[in-house]
């Protein structure tokens, strides 16, 4: 093997393991607990699970649940194998969305007259690529929907060039429907889909309608459609939840900005350099995925994708024109000189540096952090054999779900759809001390309260009102019981 190819492996291998790295945290997740309460529910039910079992407040009535093969699938694996199973599983994901856009870099140098495929620039580009994808890496159904957009971009890129060919059809209307049945992103197939059927010939758009036609008509077509018009039409969740703030929301951390910013402008120098051989589709999907990471946080590993995509390409061609300029030593000490630079990279995740210069906490292991959710408040009641229904916070619902059904049924949890607009904004101006919780405890017959240490004003109204008294303080949240109650 000579020098250049194994500083070629090196830097694929340091790439990968930037990846990894990335991905190697404890899981901390607020809605893993409620997919694997799901999942063991139809597990040991035999069934599928289409109303809710678990809440005081809509028990009974209808769930549009989405997500059944990745509930069942994570509750195997956790059954098996516990929290690093599910880190595991994440991981993986995460590898094979890059594999899918290293196949992509791959391809076109073979196929071009000017190879597009550097290895150095590849690595390079993976790294940021993980990095960008990095706030995104829980254990969700999201993860299906970053493998199956690579996987869509890999199959027209493949296509490119070619005539309709009856094995792309198929794989592609395939691709569509198995996206369908994991995650409500599918959608984004069409975007793909609509992208190259421009850059390459308008004839082609009866695929469009096709692989819309394919995704509906499945068992789960129409429930995850559903399920995306709920939210979209849901002013709550864009206004108050986390991942749908704007980028340049208050909450937001500056670093995390900047760099989405600078991979922004770094893929329209991309564009500008490479003029002459601008690709439509990558522009397309760039400007689309640009403008929603803008409007919404949670679109940023789907941004991740469409960037490397765009920039393999681009910066591909533009690295051979200066080859031409540059002695071939320099050349390979370059490539040196990248795999250090991964190197270093690799060792600020470990530490911590890398996540405390984003602002982010986000400790480098394995297991379950436990700092997330309330255990010792979960463990106290179910010791105490506690039942009833309980007042919660919307963040640990789900993990008093996966705890403590059905002895214990929360009012809210983070499912969101299943519950009323109008109820999730009550219960949110409950916590925050816009409106007092002793009708919402009345209408459901609450006999447990369990509150945040950092919701002061609902403390403060347990504490003082007649006929509740304080029976756990946990490191993370009071419990408080009805006096009345044994």
């Amino acid at each position: 093997m000579t020098f250049g190819k194994l500083i070629g492996v090196f830097l694929l291998a340091a790439a990968a393991m930037n990846i990894l790295f990335l991905t190697w945290f404890p899981i901390e997740d607020n809605d893993i607990w409620w997919l694997l309460a799901a999942g063991r529910e139809m597990v040991q039910s035999g069934g599928i699970l289409k109303s809710d079992v678990w809440s005081c407040t809509i028990n009974g009535q209808s769930w549009l649940n989405k997500y059944i093969p990745f509930e069942i699938l994570v509750y195997m694996l956790y059954a098996k194998g516990g929290a690093n199973a599910l880190i595991a599983l994440r991981s993986f994901f995460a590898l094979l969305s890059a594999a899918a856009m290293f196949g992509i870099a791959a391809l076109w140098g073979r196929r071009e007259n000017s190879p597009a495929l550097n290895i150095p620039l590849a690595a390079s580009l993976l790294t940021l690529t993980g990095l960008l994808a990095a706030p995104r890496m829980f254990v969700r159904p999201e993860l299906c929907s970053l493998v199956c957009f690579a996987i869509a971009v890999c199959l027209w890129e493949n296509q490119r060039g070619k005539n309709l060919a009856a094995s792309f059809v198929i794989a592609i209307v395939f691709l569509q429907i198995i996206w369908t049945n994991l995650h409500s992103a599918f959608i984004l197939g069409y975007i793909v889909a609509g992208a190259y059927i421009l850059e390459s010939s308008p004839r082609r758009l009866w695929i469009l309608p096709l692989l819309i036609l394919s995704s509906l008509a499945n068992p789960f077509g129409f429930r995850m459609l559903a399920g995306v018009l709920d939210v979209m039409r849901t002013p709550f969740f864009h206004n108050h939840l986390w991942e749908w703030l704007p980028l340049f929301h208050r909450s937001a951390p500056e670093p995390l900005r900047w760099l989405i910013i600078g991979t922004g402008a770094l893929t329209l120098a991309g564009f500008a350099l490479n003029r002459r051989r601008l690709r439509p589709a990558h522009i397309l999907l760039f400007i689309f995925f640009f403008w929603m990471v803008f409007k919404a946080r949670r679109h940023g590993g789907f941004f991740a994708l469409s960037t490397a995509a765009a920039n393999l390409w681009n910066y591909g061609f533009i690295i051979e024109r200066l080859k031409s300029k540059l002695p071939n030593l320099a050349a390979r000490y370059s490539s040196l000189a990248v795999f250090i630079l991964l190197v270093l990279f690799s060792g600020m995740i470990p530490n911590g540096a890398l996540f405390r210069a984003f602002g982010a906490k986000r400790p480098f292991g394995f297991g379950i952090n436990r700092a997330r959710q309330p255990w010792d408040s979960a463990a106290y009641m179910k010791s105490a054999n506690l039942r009833g229904n309980l007042f919660n916070g919307y963040d640990c619902g789900g993990f008093l779900i996966w705890m403590l059904a059905p002895d214990i049924r929360p009012c809210i949890d983070s499912r969101a759809e299943p519950f009323p607009p109008a109820l999730i904004e009550r219960h949110y101006r409950i916590i925050v001390g816009e409106e007092s919780p002793d009708p919402f405890i009345e209408e459901f017959d609450i006999s447990l309260a369990l509150i945040d240490n950092d919701d002061l004003s609902l403390l403060a109204h347990f504490n003082r009102k007649s006929g509740w008294r304080l029976i756990f303080s946990g490191y993370k949240a009071a419990l408080f019981q009805k006096a009345d109650e044994r």
